[in-house]
């Protein structure tokens, strides 16, 4: 009948009032118009929500899941998201993150299972750490393993603190 809010004449008799908005569920009623009496009609209309159900697992429980840039959790997520497309972030130091556009449908279900896999850019920081810990662990065991007994006597030919040495000239 026109734009809301609507005010005027309806012929009596049963009528359906309805409310349209483009991203809203049509909301619906319908009601006995009677002559000479007047009819209020209170119509609400509610967003309509196109949501889908997402499940995400990865291998690493403390692998951070981020969702269009918010976290969503750690190392597995569930719940809904608006139909259409979304950024899936899921990071973890030590490890390549890992990126998808996620698109999804109303009403659709997807299960996604991550398996992030070793950054070896980052190794050499590993084995060079291991290995100078190893290195230092190796001098402090020779130092003890090889270091002369403090008991020890002295053998040898010279006399202490005499240095004999032959000049010919």
């Amino acid at each position: 009948m026109g734009p809301a809010p609507f005010a005027g004449e309806v012929p009596t008799g049963r009528h359906t009032f309805e409310a349209r908005l483009k991203g809203y569920v049509t909301a619906r009623q319908t009601s006995e118009v009677q002559l000479g009496e007047p009819l209020r009609v209170t119509l609400t209309l509610v967003e309509d929500v196109r949501e889908g159900k997402v499940r995400i697992k990865t291998d690493h429980p403390d692998a951070v899941i981020t969702i269009d840039g918010a976290v969503m959790g750690l190392g597995a997520w569930e719940g809904l998201l608006r139909a259409g497309g979304h950024t899936l972030e899921i990071k973890k130091d030590g490890y390549r993150g890992w990126t998808q556009e996620l698109a999804l449908e109303a009403d659709q279900e997807r299960v996604l299972d991550v398996s992030l896999e070793r950054d070896a850019s980052n190794a050499w920081i590993y084995w060079t750490v291991t290995g100078i810990a190893v290195a230092a662990g190796a001098a402090t065991a020779c130092y003890f393993v090889f270091k002369p007994a403090e008991t020890a006597p002295v053998t040898g030919t010279f006399d202490p603190g005499v240095v004999p040495t032959l000049f010919r000239f």
